[in-house]
């Protein structure tokens, strides 16, 4: 597996040079984190939320919440191309994730289904819908079985696509219903990022408005709440996982914060939150490593004024501090 690290300056030279303006440093960067090398993606009213990193290619994926279009972008040499144009069946793609066979699968938000392309291709592979009228599905991750998982923003449900399933579309099942369980939703939305723990045991879910953190055990559906030492993630949109720390992007405070989890997963220690000039917006994240992150930057704060172009930042994680490197004992 080959990686591009863009630690030094010189290396943030060798890639705008051989992209272009694809890929630039951003001008100026935060005290609290480095500056970010910028991926522009193609066109003025792309609005992208969700994105997943293919390590296997040293590729992201991202998409058009306006249109339904599919970004490619290569870490090797800052291209962005475009891998699937829109079409009237998939009007919307927020989260993504891709399994071990190349599935792209993206959720369609408002849309009421769930894509799967060819994330070589492009090419569609099928959809999966829910039963719902109203909706919206925001985010998915894909356990170390196949199986996958969506949240619902709307409608109190966890949604599974079981992974012999696919390439067969059809109505998602519906894993777990947090009616009744701690995990209550509120006006407005609610379950937004989702991650599942290296072991396949868990998934982690935030609630945007109110930043608590929920965990459901992937074999029995029992849903538990993590407890938070630290200032809560209010807004909190994408996630990320790397061992035991936990990231959470706040979109509206524009920052990520970091938690270090216990070895159950039922509390959570905050670490700091970190920033960067080039976010704007910042809705999701997928990290390359545990020292580089890809950060998307929706602009869903400028309404019908966005500042094209509309990007994706490759951020360089801060060390953690001396403090909290040692995973925490349960």
């Amino acid at each position: 597996m080959q990686r591009r690290h863009f630690i030094a300056g010189s290396a943030a030279a060798v890639v705008a040079a051989r992209a272009g303006t694809t890929a630039v440093w951003a001008q100026e960067a935060s005290p609290e984190a480095s500056g970010a090398i910028l991926f522009e993606l193609p066109g003025d009213m792309v609005f992208p939320e969700g994105v997943v990193y293919d390590a296997a290619s040293n590729v992201f994926f991202t998409g058009s919440t306006t249109d339904g279009s599919v970004f490619k972008g290569d870490l090797a040499s800052g291209e962005v191309t475009v891998l699937a144009a829109p079409d009237p069946a998939r009007p919307s793609l927020t989260g993504m994730a891709i399994d071990s066979s190349g599935h792209l699968v993206a959720c369609g938000g408002a849309s009421n289904v769930v894509s799967v392309l060819n994330s070589t291709s492009g090419i569609p592979v099928t959809q999966f819908t829910i039963p719902f009228t109203e909706s919206f599905l925001n985010d998915v991750d894909i356990a170390p079985d196949g199986s996958v998982y969506v949240t619902d923003s709307i409608n109190p449900v966890l949604y599974r696509i079981a992974p012999e399933n696919i390439e067969i579309g059809g109505e998602m099942e519906q894993f777990v219903d947090f009616t009744g369980t701690v995990f209550e939703y509120v006006d407005g939305f609610n379950a937004n990022g989702i991650v599942i723990t290296a072991d396949g045991s868990k998934a982690i879910v935030v609630q945007l408005p109110t930043g608590r953190l929920f965990t459901i055990d992937l074999a029995t559906g029992d849903v538990g709440e993590i407890a938070i030492e630290g200032e809560m993630p209010t807004g909190g949109d994408g996630l990320a996982l790397d061992g035991s720390v936990l990231y959470v992007v706040r979109n509206s405070s524009a920052q990520i914060a970091r938690f270090m989890l216990n070895a159950d997963v039922t509390a959570a220690s905050q670490i700091d939150a970190f920033t960067d000039a080039s976010f704007q917006f910042p809705t999701t994240m997928a990290l390359v490593d545990s020292s580089q992150a890809l950060v998307v930057n929706s602009q869903f704060d400028a309404g019908e004024n966005p500042e094209p172009p509309f990007t994706v930042s490759l951020i360089q994680i801060p060390a953690l501090p001396v403090a909290a490197e040692a995973t925490p004992e349960g």
